[in-house]
């Protein structure tokens, strides 16, 4: 049993009620559980789906983010039921469901690819410094997860 594997994944949802995990299919067959965190990354096609979409759409007046916004957009199984829904939005702007709904048709396709974790542990990578010290600096994490230091376009190996 690895602690972390990488998966293909359907959808991400958000902040989901346990009538909505159970009904799209996120509770793992014969038993009563569901991944709630692991490790979700971008790669380089799909920071280029997000400078797109704010070259075009620039400026944006609404605050957008990765879990209210992105990460719902992505997966084979996205839906865009989430653009109209404010409940975990600090600030409604007029144009946040325009602009949703634009980013959701602009990345609509869009592989999601988790790193799942099965073991009983956390790590909160939500700032810069948390960030830069889980990713580059912490040999814990970076040997849990398999994490091989590459440079440059050619990816040689350091």
């Amino acid at each position: 049993d690895e602690p972390c594997r990488a998966a293909a994944c359907g959808r991400f949802l958000h902040k989901p009620s346990v009538a909505a995990m159970q009904s799209t299919g996120a509770v793992i067959p014969g038993t009563e559980m569901v991944y709630t965190d692991s490790a979700y990354y971008c790669d380089r096609a799909t920071a280029h789906k997000l400078r797109e979409f704010y070259d075009k759409h620039s400026p944006i007046t609404c605050e957008i983010d990765a879990y209210g916004d992105f990460l719902q957009a992505l997966g084979p199984d996205a839906t865009d039921e989430y653009v109209t829904n404010s409940a975990n939005v600090a600030k409604v702007e007029a144009s946040l469901t325009a602009t949703r709904l634009a980013l959701y048709n602009h990345l609509r396709g869009t592989p999601l690819n988790v790193i799942a974790c099965n073991t009983s542990k956390f790590y909160h990578i939500g700032t810069i410094p948390e960030c830069l010290f889980h990713y580059c600096a912490d040999p814990t994490i970076a040997a849990e997860m398999g994490f091989v230091r590459r440079t440059g376009p050619s990816n040689t190996a350091l």
